[in-house]
């Protein structure tokens, strides 16, 4: 297969769409019996111009099928014990991008907390100290041992990272510090939205930043539409008064964005870039629960917590009833990157090389208990 089949062809045929399909399966009345698919992969040919001695998930995915996803890098000798990552990107034509975050200026001792990938830039929550001050301190080796090393004392804050999708850097926004951000996205407008939790009193807030950093306003969910815990904190696994916040995942649709709160059957909440919230409540069967959304240009595909790999489901953004059923075929990869128009995606490496895995949807012949 030669670049540009693989390039285009992105992963599942279904002939001639699953628009047409859909006109010869009608759905019954109860809304669970829907059609199932199983979804198998195969390998596509090697990505170039990219050394991919790992990949490490999760994958995050724009609504134009470019990929992005976690790269071990060489350590840093001013920050051994720091996380070394960097960001790549591979688009639908094969384009390959970094983000290397140790070459931003006047920044030092960068530590990457969460990134977010959008049609047009890509932000990264870090802390960084604007000076580099270095002292011997007793450190903790990622095998949680005490070496005595040097560390970099100066002050650190917290900062919004962007970059083009190129991977050329643009700007170092700071953020005030009242309000700390765990996880944060970005809408077109440039607007920010960001989960954390209140430093007073530790409280989880869904908050918007202006594009330069200062707090617009926290975010209310309407009366009615969403449970009210689904914004609460979780109690401290080390018995302290410190309350961890849930974790969350945040997922482009359109000029919105769709807040997850995994593994929990609180609803899916679209925000929009004026800060209105929607409850979207995910039409599953009893005791089912999404552990994340697998982006998408079209509806929402939630990965839920059945079978040993995970079922997916397709599911209406408008009102989250179920549309289709997706099941892995045997040995099949539990990171699916992403469905770009109705073609799922995903990789593997070996040998340094990195390999797109195109799935293909084999509709059963004969009516399964789900029909």
């Amino acid at each position: 297969m030669n670049n540009t089949a693989v390039g285009l062809l992105l992963l599942v045929t279904i002939s001639p769409s699953l628009g047409a399909q859909d006109a010869h399966v009608p759905v019954p009345p109860d809304s669970h019996a829907v059609p199932v698919y199983t979804i198998s992969f195969e390998r596509g040919e090697q990505i170039p111009g990219l050394d991919a001695p790992a990949v490490v998930p999760p994958f995050q995915c724009t609504e134009d099928g470019t990929v992005f996803f976690n790269q071990p890098r060489p350590p840093d000798p001013a920050a051994p014990f720091a996380a070394n990552l960097e960001i790549s990107s591979v688009s639908v034509s094969r384009e390959v991008h970094s983000f290397p975050l140790n070459h931003v200026p006047d920044l030092y001792d960068i530590r990457q907390k969460d990134y977010y990938g959008s049609d047009s830039n890509v932000v990264f929550l870090v802390k960084a100290a604007r000076e580099n001050k270095q002292a011997m301190q007793t450190l903790t080796a990622p095998d949680r041992s005490q070496v005595h090393g040097s560390e970099n004392v100066a002050e650190h804050y917290s900062y919004v990272l962007v970059f083009d999708r190129e991977g050329k850097f643009q700007e170092a926004v700071q953020i005030d510090e009242a309000f700390q951000i765990v996880k944060l996205s970005v809408f077109p407008s440039g607007t920010f939205l960001a989960y954390g939790y209140d430093k007073s009193d530790q409280s989880p807030k869904l908050a918007m930043l202006k594009d330069d950093g200062k707090l617009i306003k926290f975010l209310e969910i309407p009366p009615g539409d969403a449970p009210e815990s689904a914004l609460t904190s979780v109690p401290s696994d080390k018995g302290s008064s410190f309350s961890r916040i849930a974790p969350v995942q945040f997922v482009p649709s359109g000029r919105n964005i769709i807040v997850v709160q995994n593994k929990t059957s609180f609803p899916l909440l679209e925000v929009n870039e004026a800060g209105a919230i929607r409850a979207i409540r995910a039409d599953l069967p009893n005791e089912a629960q999404i552990n994340t959304l697998i982006p998408s240009d079209n509806n929402l595909y939630a990965r839920v917590n059945e079978g040993s790999v995970g079922t997916i489901y397709e599911l209406n953004t408008r009102d989250g009833s179920v549309l289709r059923k997706f099941r892995m075929a045997e040995g099949g990869t539990a990171n699916i990157a992403c469905v770009h128009e109705r073609k799922f995606l995903s990789f593997e490496t070996g040998q340094g090389k990195l390999l797109p895995l195109f799935g293909s949807m084999d509709f059963p012949a004969a009516p399964s208990p789900d029909r």
